[in-house]
This record gives C-alpha cells, sequence and structure tokens, in this order.
C-alpha cells in the first residue's frame, strides 16, 4: 500500500456542539479588572446610529456601481450587512487589547456584551435590525424566490447565534493529529482538560520539595500547555493555561522569589512560534507590582533584569509601554506633575 492511500485514510473528522463552561473565580476577576473596551463601546451615545449609517452607506455604494440594479444592490446591501455583523459579533473570539490575562479569550463580542447577559436594550436593537432589514430587502426585490433564499439564509446566519440557546454554543470538531513530537506529558494534560474542561498541576505534576522549584516547573508546564493549545488551535486550553500562568505568580506574591518571576521570561518572550501576548502581559503585570512594592532591587535581581532585557528587546519594549501607562494613569487628573526626584 503506498503513501498517498495511508494518508488519505489517516485522517478522520467529526463534529459536535458544546457549551463552552463559565468561567472560575480567578477568571471572572480577570475581566473585571478593566472595563472591557471592546464590547463596551455598543453601549455608549450613538453606537446604535453606526449601524444605520453603514446600511446607508452601503446602499448607496451598491447603487452607484454601474450596472447594478435597485434589486440587486438591496440584496448586496443586506448580504453584505449580514456577513460584516456576524464576523464581528459571533465569529471573532478573545479582544484586541491584552491587558486582561486573556480573561476574554473564548468569547465572542456577543457572549461579551452587557456580561453575557440576554435580551438588554442594545442586543434587542441589534437583533430588531437585520429583521427590519430583511424586511426592506425583501420588499424592493418584489419577493423574488431566489433573492427571497438569500435573505432567509443570510437572516438566519445572524439571528441564530443571537438567540438565548446559542449562547456560549461551539462546535468541536475532532481529527487525527500526530502528536509523536510532543512531549508526552504535555499531551497528558491536554487530553485530561478535554475530558474535565480543567487540570491541575498539583495533582498530575511529581511533587518538588522545594516550593520555588515547584513555583517554576509549574510555570513552564502552563507554558508549554499554553503553546500546544495555541498550535493545535485551542483557544479554551490555552486559555486556562494562562490563568494558571496567572495564578502561580499571584501565589508568587506572598513568599515572593524574584527567581520564579524573571526564569518565566526567556520561556515565554523567547517563543517565536505562538501567540503568547497574553502571557507577557501577565508578566508586565507582576513585574510592575514587584517594581512598586520593592524600593531597592538587590545587586543579583539587578543584573538578572539587565541580562534579561538586553536578550530580549520585545521584554524591554513591553516593559517600556506598561511604565509609561501606568505614569499616565498616576497623573491623570492632576493640574501638576510631581516634582523630579
Amino acid at each position: 500500500m503506498n503513501d498517498g492511500s495511508k494518508k488519505s485514510r489517516r485522517r478522520r473528522s467529526s463534529s459536535l456542539l458544546y457549551q463552552e463552561p463559565q468561567e472560575s473565580i480567578e477568571h471572572l476577576s480577570d475581566q473585571s479588572a478593566i472595563p472591557n473596551l471592546n464590547a463596551n463601546w455598543v453601549n455608549a451615545k450613538g453606537a446604535w446610529v453606526i449601524h444605520i449609517v453603514l446600511i446607508v452607506a452601503l446602499k448607496i455604494f451598491f447603487s452607484i456601481i454601474p450596472g447594478i440594479q435597485r434589486d440587486t444592490s438591496w440584496i448586496l446591501t443586506n448580504i453584505t450587512y449580514m456577513f460584516g455583523s456576524y464576523l464581528m459579533f459571533h465569529w471573532v473570539r478573545g479582544i484586541p487589547f491584552e491587558f486582561n490575562a486573556g480573561a476574554y479569550d473564548n468569547l465572542n463580542m456577543w457572549e461579551q456584551m452587557d456580561n453575557g447577559e440576554q435580551f438588554t436594550p442594545t442586543k434587542k436593537f441589534l437583533l430588531s435590525v437585520p429583521i427590519c432589514l430583511f424586511l426592506v430587502s425583501t420588499h424592493y426585490t418584489h419577493y423574488d424566490l431566489t433573492y427571497f433564499t438569500l435573505n432567509v439564509m443570510a437572516l438566519l446566519g445572524v439571528i441564530i447565534p443571537k438567540l438565548p440557546w446559542s449562547h456560549r454554543l461551539r462546535e468541536a470538531t475532532s481529527s487525527t493529529t500526530d502528536l509523536s513530537e510532543e512531549d508526552l506529558s504535555h499531551v497528558k494534560i491536554m487530553l485530561y482538560f478535554f475530558y474535565n474542561r480543567n487540570y491541575d498541576l498539583n495533582t498530575m505534576l511529581p511533587p518538588v520539595p522545594d516550593s520555588k522549584d515547584q513555583k517554576i516547573k509549574h510555570l513552564e508546564t502552563h507554558i508549554a500547555v499554553y503553546i500546544l493549545g495555541d498550535k493545535y488551535t485551542f483557544p479554551s486550553l490555552s486559555a486556562h493555561a494562562a490563568r494558571g500562568f496567572a495564578n502561580v505568580l499571584r501565589s508568587n506574591r506572598e513568599s515572593f522569589h524574584s527567581d520564579v518571576l524573571l526564569s518565566s521570561v526567556p520561556l515565554v518572550y523567547g517563543n517565536t512560534l505562538a501567540n503568547i501576548r497574553t502571557l507577557r502581559t501577565i508578566i508586565m503585570r507582576e513585574v510592575t507590582w514587584w517594581f512598586n512594592v520593592t524600593s531597592n532591587l538587590t545587586q543579583e535581581d539587578n543584573e538578572s533584569l539587565l541580562e534579561i532585557t538586553r536578550g530580549y528587546q520585545q521584554f524591554r519594549e513591553d516593559l517600556i509601554l506598561f511604565y509609561a501607562r501606568n505614569f499616565e494613569e498616576s497623573t491623570d487628573g492632576d493640574d501638576e506633575l510631581p516634582p523630579s526626584p
């Protein structure tokens, strides 16, 4: 049997629906730490008018194109708006602002709006807009069967994901994947997560006598699992690993060891293949806390930090960015700047 036939029968796929689980207490605290700019703007003044303006602009755009009749311009307007609405509210997950430890990585914009509450005024409006556009488009296409079918399909595509029973509903696609090159212990953690929607390294990893070494080992494992989830496109796994990574660094505050925090920097910033912006944000938050509670760093910490900033340019840039942002927040509302030291 040739290789081609082996490869053709090697990959099988099946799909099923599952409900995205509710966030943990730590996850919810990360969500409430900073306002969600990605979803809160929909309740701002004038946000509803944007949809009407976009629809009018699309209709004008398609109407001025030579050769396009009025009925065709209406259905193009309808389909374009429906497609953009689905892409924006239901397809893209997470947020473009990485300052909350990946707290919204598993949720699309519709699920983030109004903290997940159903039938709020904004959601009622966004539910009524495609319905009204469907009725107008159907009327101006003279109830043509072909146009009507296209309009109905476009409408259902944006209405069904907005219904309460579709909240957090996901389609999971399973397929045979070659994991022979991955670390077996990390694969076991990934499989355990798929069955239990959770994992605890305190019970899955052998105990280490030194608490500092154990924290470093847990950080390394969380980073590896996070990269594994990013590599195979399992955002829920990466999000859980990011929360575990953040919890280990938070627990390090009680009996602080700078080695624990600094050991995570090369592992995160040295990886160029995975999307590790969430882990970078967590590290910056802990480094900022460290600088705020420590008046003078030890000589050893200064040397280690200097070596890391020289070796990882992205870490140095993130450090400067976070310091600039914290300075702006501390001086916001003040009439005068604090005196120079």
